[in-house]
């Protein structure tokens, strides 16, 4: 672990299996050593391998890192699904499974309905196939949904596409 967070490494099997380096400035996201997605129709994935500094004193991600991911992941999942940018109004979590340090994390969200100001999401969070987290949520979309696709002041955030990704 650097000072300034978990190392960011490069996860093969992560990327063999689609996913992109999730691009963002966000300084959260580079302290948990950063996240992976993409989109498949009209649903997004975000995954993270867990690593140590995740974890509780049982050696299984914390608590607390699963609602940050599931807040990560509804807000995500609005970004990369309406192309606006938003900000998570409420998180609803059910814990469902443990999972240990070395599995690969994988959350799924969609869409459930977007109104011109705010989108209903729901998710699930699976390590090793296994559900470990249950979330659903809703999205401040920023800026008018006809107008721009981004709130002014966040440039500094970049876009939230995936690596490779265009509009």
């Amino acid at each position: 672990m650097s000072t300034l967070g978990i190392a960011q490494e490069d996860d093969g099997e992560l990327r063999a299996a689609g996913y992109a380096r999730y691009e963002t400035p966000s300084p959260f996201i580079h302290f948990i050593g950063g996240l992976w997605s993409k989109v498949e129709g009209e649903r997004a994935f975000v995954a993270m391998r867990i690593r140590d500094p995740h974890c509780n004193s049982f050696g299984s991600i914390h608590g607390g890192m699963l609602l940050a991911l599931s807040d990560q992941l509804i807000a995500m999942s609005s970004r990369l699904l309406t192309g606006r940018a938003g900000m998570t109004m409420h998180v609803n979590a059910d814990f469902l499974d443990a999972a240990p340090a070395g599995t690969v994390l994988q959350g799924e969200g969609r869409v459930l309905r977007a109104t011109r100001s705010t989108a209903f999401l729901e998710g699930h969070w699976f390590g090793e196939g296994r559900p470990v987290l249950r979330v659903s949520g809703l999205v401040r979309l920023m800026g008018d949904a006809d107008g721009p696709r981004r709130a002014p002041g966040l440039e500094r955030w970049g876009d939230g596409k995936a690596a490779g990704e265009s509009t």
